[in-house]
């Protein structure tokens, strides 16, 4: 099995990583800079390198990771099934709705295996958590709260795409982060979210540009004035299909909290909860014997094994022919239902907060492989 990487960022090297540790070839990097693919491929000694996507249909390549910005996803993604090539997506999908149903319904009309880069399924604890949701000593999930935080918008910080529209889509909070948690919870219950409530803020909309850095004010008469559109923080109430409430809070500007995923489920007779800087353990608890905490200490060791225990489903997929693809592994369905659940946040936050309904009647309804 041979495979290709289009992207030279962080996430591309965690894929990198995940292929290596799965014994999976790693035969080609494309970028849209040169320079970018040659210093990727020096580091993890891959033999091809090119700014041109269609060096991968003159090889061997059975299988290609998309790690770009969202916007372009579409578009390799389309070819590389026109080539039949197996594909792995980071998300978003996309962050157009129809683009993703668009991208869904090929992925459901195709004999390749596709899948999406939702990490956060892989965590240790999770599969342990699922089956205490769903055990008759939990009960029905009466009440669901969280958090995701990040001090990645912290000003000064790094200039990138992602403070870019045109590149990242009209969220970011919502997209880069929130997706994660959104899906957790609703991978974790096995219920979508039908409606939602959500408002957003961005502290310092007009920015300064300076050395590849944006400051909240210019450093110099040389930096450039920026836009940002996107938001910060997001504050989102949402409902389950048992009409069940939820809350989560997002944020990208929270000092101390490098990458701080937390989620707490009540239920009738009990409670759990995790997060993601204790990432191998979790609390369970009722009113009759208290808190228990169980404990996954051995075998992982946070994001890249994470990412690395999905690209080997990925793989086991493959060679499976689809037959015996894991209900783990998120597929593009997947990307497709949070695509129009993110879309329905931002109208919300365009509304003051209105309830907005998450219509996914027009799902693509598809099995993929």
């Amino acid at each position: 099995m041979k495979a290709a990487i289009i992207g030279a960022g962080m996430i591309a090297q965690a894929h990198a990583e995940a292929l290596r540790s799965n014994a999976i070839e790693l035969e080609a990097v494309i970028t849209s800079r040169k320079e970018s693919a040659r210093a990727f491929a020096e580091r993890w000694n891959i033999p091809f390198h090119s700014d041109d996507l269609s060096l991968i249909h003159q090889l061997s390549i059975d299988s290609v990771h998309v790690c770009t910005p969202p916007l372009l996803h579409a578009s390799s993604i389309r070819e590389l099934l026109q080539h039949k090539k197996h594909v792995l997506c980071e998300k978003p999908l996309s962050t157009d709705v129809e683009e993703a149903r668009e991208l869904a319904m090929l992925a459901n009309t195709s004999q390749q295996t596709t899948a999406l880069g939702l990490n956060v399924r892989y965590a240790p604890t999770i599969d342990r958590m699922r089956s205490i949701l769903h055990s008759e000593e939990f009960g029905d999930v009466v009440l669901i709260h969280g958090s995701y935080l990040q001090q990645f918008g912290l000003l000064p910080t790094q200039y990138s795409w992602r403070f870019n529209e045109t590149f990242a889509g009209k969220t970011r909070a919502t997209t880069e982060i929130g997706t994660h948690w959104l899906d957790l919870v609703q991978y974790l219950t096995g219920m979508r979210i039908t409606r939602v409530s959500a408002l957003f803020n961005t502290p310092s909309p007009i920015r300064y540009e300076l050395g590849s850095l944006l400051h909240k004010e210019p450093p110099s008469h040389h930096a450039k004035r920026v836009q940002v559109t996107s938001e910060d923080v997001a504050l989102v109430h949402f409902q389950l299909e048992n009409h069940s409430f939820g809350s989560l809070v997002l944020s990208q500007v929270s000092a101390g909290r490098v990458n701080h995923l937390n989620v707490e489920i009540s239920g009738e007779h009990q409670s759990l909860w995790w997060n993601s800087e204790n990432y191998t353990q979790f609390n369970w608890g009722d009113r009759e014997q208290g808190i228990h905490r169980e404990l996954f200490p051995f075998g992982n060791n946070g994001f890249n094994d994470s990412v690395r225990h999905l690209v080997r489903d990925f793989y086991q997929t493959i060679e499976t022919g689809g037959n015996r693809r894991p209900e783990k592994l998120p597929d593009f369905d997947a990307g497709l239902r949070l695509a129009i659940l993110c879309e329905a946040i931002y109208q919300s936050a365009q509304q003051e907060g209105a309830w907005i309904n998450v219509e996914e009647s027009d799902l693509s309804n598809g099995t993929q492989s």
